[in-house]
Formats: structure tokens, sequence, C-alpha cells
């Protein structure tokens, strides 16, 4: 890796090492079960910026009980006593392949809730790999819970133009709070797709650590 590129991780493992979390309050949210999902940041010989690092996600069967056919991270439930980090790597595995000890751990990101009210944690990984290869062949998916996996640089993210977000009101515990309906068309990368609710947050949130870009301004609810 370059020089850039290698100030760039540095950053972002200080980044996360070092902010307030943002924690929910589990006196007050229902928490129902805890996940994770491994955000795979991914890097080959040909990436020479930033904006060229590659995020992998995958496309969830239409058979799935929770978010059938969404794009999301590889991830899912914790086993009892494992870390964000563990359940992380774990499902990786399982659903594209990725070999864990083959992934430097940057850090966790905020914890979110998701609509099924599971507490997932985003792990932000990286794996920088010794040869250019064909990202979707080589994660393609290992199980029945997903059906496409896709290779997406981060520059198609911080296009303004891919990215779409509309305020809403939603009641949490008697009160009212405003929320936002985000997503990102990938339409580039697989016809008539996009990155919806919490798995576009994550993507959001993680380009508001670590990027100055030109995205919409939002408040982080």
């Amino acid at each position: 890796m370059n020089e850039e590129l290698i100030q760039f991780f540095q950053e972002v493992k200080f980044t996360l090492e070092t902010r307030k979390e943002r924690l929910v309050d589990r006196k007050i949210q229902k928490i129902k079960r805890e996940g994770a999902v491994l955000v795979p940041l991914i890097v080959m010989p040909s990436v020479k910026k930033i904006e060229e690092i590659y995020l992998i996600l995958v496309k969830r069967s239409n058979q799935m009980r929770n978010n059938p056919g969404d794009m999301a991270f590889p991830g899912g439930i914790a086993d009892k006593g494992e870390t964000p980090k563990e359940t992380a790597l774990r499902e990786a595995t399982e659903e594209i392949g990725i070999n864990g000890d083959e992934v430097e751990i940057l850090g966790l990101m905020d914890e979110f809730v998701s609509q099924s009210n599971t507490l997932v944690r985003a792990v932000i990984g990286k794996l920088e790999l010794q040869r250019n290869m064909d990202l979707q062949e080589l994660f393609d998916p290992k199980t029945k819970e997903n059906t496409v996996t896709l290779a997406i640089p981060l520059e198609h993210f911080l296009n303004k133009n891919n990215y779409y977000s509309e305020p809403y009101l939603k009641q949490l515990n008697g009160k009212v709070k405003k929320g936002y309906i985000r997503y990102f068309d990938i339409n580039d990368y697989l016809p008539g797709e996009k990155v919806w609710g919490l798995t576009a947050t994550i993507i959001r949130r993680f380009l508001d650590l670590h990027f100055n870009h030109d995205l919409p301004e939002e408040p982080l609810y």
C-alpha cells in the first residue's frame, strides 16, 4: 500500500478508538437480541487512492425472514458469549468465505437498532490482498442466506448523485423524533438495486467519520 492508504487506515483506527461512542439506552430501547456485521474494506495492488477501496456487500435471499432481498454487510446474530468482533468474523467466514485471520480489525461503529429490535455493531475490518482478483467471484455467497456478492468502491458512495434521504417523524417510547429514510443507488452494479435502511445508515456514518464529503447534511439520529 502507498503512504496515503496507510495513513488513511491509521486515521480510521485512531478515530474509532478515541471518539465518544453512541450507545443505545437499553432502559428505553427494547432489544430482543444482539448481532454484528463486518464492514470489509478491501485493498488490492490496483488500489492507489482511498476512494478506490472496495466495500463488500451481499444481497439477502428472498427466503430470509428478516430483510429479505435487501443489500447488507455479511453478519448475523451473536452466539452466546461472543464479542461483536467474533460474531462479525464468524459470519463473514460462513457467508462469503473471508479468512478472519487476514482481517485487521480497525474498530467498531456505534450501536444501531434494526427494525426487528436487534442491536447491531458494525465491525470495521481491513483486508489487504496480495494480487488483483475478481472480488465478486472470490467472495461469492457460501450459504443460501445470500444470493449475490457485490464489490463497490467507496467513491460510488461518496458521489452525492447516488445518495437519497428524506426526513420523517417516528414515535419512540411515546416521544416523536425525527428519523431518515435513506438509500444509496447501486444500479451501476446491480440493475434496479438500492442499499436501504441500517446498511445505508452504517455506510453514511462511516463516511461522516472519515471523509470530507458533499453529501447532504443530516443530524445524527
